[in-house]
């Protein structure tokens, strides 16, 4: 089950298993013997696994509950940029150009974008 679910959870969180692995301070083939079951799952992993990205440990172990642990908007936000930081892909290389960009908008180009995004629900 636990195999399953890590593998579920890499997935939901779009990263491959290079940039799991590189998140969790773990050798690069690691996340693959996990997900296969070719591996155990020590709980030092476990445990670094649901820290960093806010998962239900019974969910990870037990498929019980929602994957994710219910959080505020800051650590959120947070945690997403974290993940960006992490990789390196051209997307996320928008998103921190995008993030950076965000920061330094002025309040009347601020409530702009808010206008042109709330649009788009």
């Amino acid at each position: 089950m636990i195999n399953k679910n890590i593998r579920s959870l890499r997935q939901h969180l779009s990263l491959t298993q290079k940039d799991f692995s590189k998140i969790l301070g773990l050798a690069e083939n690691t996340v693959c013997l996990m997900e296969t079951g070719k591996r155990k799952i020590s709980n030092k992993t476990i445990e670094t696994i649901c820290s960093t990205f806010n998962v239900n440990k019974d969910w990870l172990i037990n498929n019980q509950g929602d994957m994710f642990i219910n959080q505020d908007l800051d650590k959120k936000t947070s945690f997403l940029m974290g993940k960006i930081m992490a990789s390196a892909t051209s997307e996320d290389l928008l998103i921190k150009n995008l993030f950076y960009d965000l920061c330094h908008l002025d309040s009347g180009r601020l409530k702009i974008l808010q206008e042109i995004i709330n649009s788009w629900k």
